[in-house]
C-alpha cells in the first residue's frame, strides 16, 4: 500500500509534511512540525486533516484526501482528531470570557434551547462562589431540585486542617471553630447534582469551559 504525503501550512515559511501509512486500526501518521519532532504521534495538523479540513493544505490533492478518509475508517485516530478539533473550537469560544457571568450571558440561549433551565448565582456563601447551574426537569415537567451540572468559580477554599462550620450543631452547641479560608489556586470546577466534583479543578476559565460545554451539550436527558 502506497504512502500518502501531504504538505500543510503552519507557523513557519516552509510547509510541514504529513505522512500517512496503513489503514483502519493500523493507520499511522507522522508530521515534522515541532510537536512531531518532539515525539508526539499526533498533532493538530493531522487532526484537522483527518477531519477533512483542507484549508491549510499547501497543494491539496482531493484524490489523496479522499483516499486518506477511506483508510481512516475504523481508526481510533478519527475519534482523537474529533476531540482535538472540538476542544479547539471550545477554546476559541472561551476567548475573551473572564467570568462565569460572561459564560452565562453568552451560552444561556443555546443551552436553554437544548432544554436546560439556567440559573446564575454570584458571590454565594463564605467561599465566595459564582455558579452557573443547569437544571433538568422531571417527566411531569417540574424543575428538579438540584442542578445536574454546575460551573463554579470558587474564590476561597478551606485551609488543610480547618473545617466548615455546621451551623445546626456547632454554633448551637457552642463548639464552633471558624474555618480558615485561603484564596484558591485553581478556582474553576464542574460539580454534579450530589455536590461531588465532575471535572477539574482548573486555574483558568479557558480550561474549564470546553469540558463544561461538552457535558452541557449532551442535553438534560444525559447521565452525569
Amino acid at each position: 500500500m502506497s504512502t500518502l504525503v501531504f504538505y500543510v501550512k503552519g507557523s513557519v515559511k516552509e510547509p510541514y509534511r504529513i505522512i500517512a501509512e496503513g489503514e483502519g486500526e493500523n493507520l499511522r501518521t507522522f508530521c515534522n512540525c515541532p510537536a512531531g519532532k518532539k515525539g508526539a504521534a499526533f498533532c493538530k495538523h493531522v487532526a484537522y486533516l483527518l477531519q477533512g479540513d483542507v484549508g491549510k493544505l499547501a497543494s491539496p490533492s482531493m484524490k489523496d484526501v479522499t483516499e486518506l478518509a477511506r483508510r481512516a475508517k475504523g481508526s481510533p485516530l478519527l475519534a482523537k482528531a474529533g476531540d482535538r478539533v472540538d476542544n479547539d473550537i471550545s477554546q476559541a469560544e472561551a476567548a475573551g470570557l473572564a467570568s462565569v457571568a460572561e459564560v452565562h450571558a453568552k451560552f444561556m440561549p443555546e443551552l436553554e434551547d437544548l432544554g436546560w433551565t439556567t440559573v446564575l448565582a454570584e458571590r454565594v456563601g463564605e467561599q465566595d462562589k459564582d455558579r452557573m447551574e443547569l437544571y433538568a426537569r422531571y417527566k411531569n415537567g417540574n424543575l428538579r431540585v438540584r442542578p445536574s451540572i454546575t460551573l463554579e468559580f470558587v474564590r476561597f477554599g478551606y485551609e488543610e486542617g480547618s473545617r466548615e462550620i455546621d451551623w445546626s450543631t456547632d454554633v448551637i452547641g457552642g463548639s464552633a471553630t471558624p474555618a480558615t479560608l485561603i484564596p484558591r489556586q485553581k478556582p474553576f470546577g464542574i460539580v454534579r447534582a450530589d455536590g461531588g466534583t465532575l471535572a477539574g479543578p482548573w486555574k483558568h476559565l479557558s480550561a474549564a469551559l470546553p469540558k463544561f460545554l461538552e457535558l452541557a451539550r449532551r442535553g438534560p436527558i444525559a447521565k452525569f
